[in-house]
């Protein structure tokens, strides 16, 4: 059992949580908590921690092959990421997908530029998962999806949803134009309401930063320009909920079609 903070493996773990340059050096992240790391693919897990007083036989026994370590209580707590930690700490490695055979034709995919909010993306996965997307890609300065807040509010839907990390959102566009995907950009201003547009042919859904919304180099590149309909005085809706009723519109015109 290790019992020391200065332990070189507690350091490790230490750094993969709080360094976003760490984790891509070591193409690995953190995934802490019980359901999370039960939901890892045991070909992604490359170690596993667990505190001195967890229950192992909550793990499920796909994972009873690898070797876990035993952190003292006091230690586990220390480097824990969340307030109340449920004892269980999983390495697990990146497996972001290649652009070639990324995009289909008839697929539905987000695209997401400059998401700041860890909470914002993590929802904005699992929610695209729920819709039945075919994969996100993230651009620009979007936040790390690989931090542990992202990885938890993601809840298991980044281990299956595919996904891109693309600093050049253009040529992210140009390629899904190549491959006969719509893009739709989401913006207040010159917009067709988006219960108007056909989402059953590709198609991709373009969310900009929470305040600042997509630039205007992405929205003129854009093929089309949808908005959501607003009362009241409010200006502009959370990300993820835009996203959310953007994709489950797109979900709905597609099952009815069926």
């Amino acid at each position: 059992m290790i019992s020391s903070a200065a332990n070189r493996r507690v350091k490790h773990l230490s750094r993969l949580l709080s360094s976003g340059r760490y984790r891509h050096e070591t193409k690995t992240y953190v995934a802490e908590g019980l359901r999370v790391v039960r939901e890892a693919p045991v070909s992604l897990i490359e170690e596993l921690y667990a505190a001195e007083s967890f229950d192992m036989s909550s793990l499920d026994k796909n994972v009873s092959d690898i070797p876990v370590e035993i952190l003292s209580d006091e230690v586990f707590d220390k480097i824990s990421d969340t307030v109340h930690s449920q004892g269980i700490i999983a390495v697990v490695r990146m497996n972001p997908r290649e652009a070639d055979g990324f995009y289909d034709k008839d697929g539905m995919y987000l695209v997401t530029e400059d998401i700041r909010d860890p909470g914002n993306l993590g929802t904005m996965i699992r929610t695209a998962e729920a819709a039945g997307i075919d994969g996100i890609v993230m651009c620009g300065s979007t936040t790390d999806v690989f931090s542990p807040k992202v990885v938890r509010a993601a809840m298991g839907s980044l281990y299956r949803l595919p996904y891109r990390i693309a600093s050049d959102i253009g040529g992210e566009l140009s390629a899904m134009e190549k491959a006969g995907i719509t893009t739709f950009a989401a913006t207040p201003y010159e917009a067709d309401e988006y219960t108007d547009a056909d989402y059953r042919i590709g198609c991709a859904f373009l969310i900009g930063n929470e305040a600042a919304g997509l630039s205007d180099d992405t929205i003129r590149l854009a093929k089309r320009r949808i908005m959501i309909p607003m009362r009241g005085k409010t200006e502009s809706l959370n990300a993820a909920m835009a996203a959310g009723i953007l994709m489950f519109e797109a979900n709905r015109q597609r099952r009815l079609a069926k």
